[in-house]
């Protein structure tokens, strides 16, 4: 029989099986075999998975010498973002969720900052005061902004403070002084502004009035420590190009846990809840959530121009000017939105849609974050001159003792923000 020579067609790869087609040539001088001139397939039995390398000739991988990370890691409270895709005009960029840094003036685990307020003369009504009524009940706590001989104004009614009341922030008074007036019935809330003192000429001044400065504080967080261990074979291999995108395999571990660790301390800032186990011996820092509690709306479902300026008012009234919002990806979708039907695009514009960087009120100008580590449920606008962030350890990576063959290490720092004047802030917590 003579020899069989065959012509490789293709080869393939199918399931578990290496195939490949042959041509043979058309039998001669009397030889025979089974099958005559044609196509033949042949199939070898090949357990497991087919690699490049089980085919007669190789098959050059074609592999991007990057290695993506999928998980998104920008953290815009630290003033950082995976691009500048949803950035504002460069003018306004540096001013735009970078939070100040306080880190030279904390020494300790307990951040603690002082707050004081003005006796200014002008508060509410705590309860109704009718025609008949020689007494007002101002909002609770506010008396201390009167005392006697002091003319207030509600209404259209002037009054004139005679003394503090029997009962708590109660104060006696001397109704429609003012020429032409007469008794008026006011609802409770409304506004009692004081217009100064009407002493008696000579008297001497009345009783000294002050606050108390009150203190606040937050505690440190402790962020980590996280463990990283390479064996010395991976590094190794890594090192000397054995692995796609992979330079340094050790680098690119802590690379990966550090993003890690300061999107913890991100969500951390949006909803950390100041808490001090002294019997345990841990401890968690305030944020956001924890530290706006006086302007909160916790009602309103659909974000509008509306509630945003009505908030924004709120800020105002107790000397604030908010100056950056930060939203859900979903909700910043919904701003910019707003107005749209007042818009017009000129007919030369070959560009569609809309994006709202900064939302305008009477309030001041303020911008939107847009910050994926909010819940949609969640929005927070803050006066940023009374936010900072600060660090008692920055992240370091300390070596760890030498066990086995491999090289570990741990990630630890140390950090918490500062959140003054809460009242100067606001948040909503309903979204939908």
């Amino acid at each position: 029989m003579a020899a069989l020579t065959a012509t490789l067609i293709t080869k393939s790869i199918a399931g578990n099986k290496r195939v490949a087609y042959v041509k043979l040539p058309a039998a001669s001088n009397g030889d025979t075999w089974d099958a005559t001139a044609g196509d033949i397939r042949f199939s070898i039995d090949h357990p497991g998975t087919a690699l490049t390398y089980d085919l007669t000739t190789g098959v050059k991988l074609n592999v991007e010498n990057i290695i993506w990370i999928l998980t998104p890691s920008d953290v815009p409270w630290q003033g950082t973002y995976n691009d500048t895709t949803n950035l504002p005009p460069e003018s306004q960029r540096a001013q735009r969720s970078v939070l100040a840094d306080s880190s030279g003036e904390i020494t300790n685990k307990k951040f603690e900052w002082q707050e004081d307020t003005l006796l200014t003369a002008r508060t509410t009504l705590g309860a109704t005061c009718v025609t008949a009524d020689t007494f007002i009940t101002v909002a609770s706590g506010q008396r201390l902004r009167f005392s006697t001989g002091n003319t207030v104004l509600i209404d259209s009614e002037h009054l004139r403070i005679t003394g503090y009341g029997t009962t708590t922030d109660t104060l006696t008074i001397s109704r429609t002084y003012g020429s032409g007036e007469t008794a008026a019935q006011h609802s409770n809330a409304a506004v009692v502004l004081g217009t100064g003192t009407a002493l008696i000429e000579g008297a001497d001044p009345e009783n000294f009035r002050f606050t108390d400065i009150s203190t606040a504080f937050n505690i440190t967080q402790i962020l980590g420590p996280e463990l990283i261990k390479v064996s010395a074979s991976e590094q190794a291999i890594s090192l000397k190009g054995g692995y796609f995108g992979v330079t340094n395999q050790f680098s690119r571990q802590v690379m990966k846990k550090m993003r890690e660790m300061l999107v913890t301390y991100e969500q951390a800032i949006n909803y950390g809840v100041r808490v001090e186990d002294t019997t345990n011996d841990w401890r968690t820092m305030g944020g956001f959530l924890y530290y706006i509690t006086t302007n909160v709306d916790s009602t309103t479902t659909a974000i509008s121009y509306t509630a945003f300026t009505t908030q924004a008012q709120n800020a105002y009234n107790n000397g604030g000017q908010v100056n950056v919002f930060a939203v859900a990806p979903s909700q910043k979708v919904k701003m910019s939105s707003f107005d749209a039907a007042s818009i017009r695009l000129a007919r030369a514009d070959n560009i569609r849609g809309q994006i709202v960087d900064v939302i305008v009120t009477d309030f001041g100008e303020c911008e939107i974050m847009l910050n994926r580590h909010l819940r949609t449920a969640d929005a927070i606008g803050i006066d940023k001159q009374w936010v900072d962030l600060a660090t008692l350890r920055p992240l370091v990576m300390q070596p760890l003792a030498k066990t086995g063959d491999s090289d570990k290490v741990q990630l630890v720092g140390e950090k918490t923000m500062r959140v003054r004047m809460q009242t100067r802030h606001f948040r909503f917590s309903a979204l939908a």
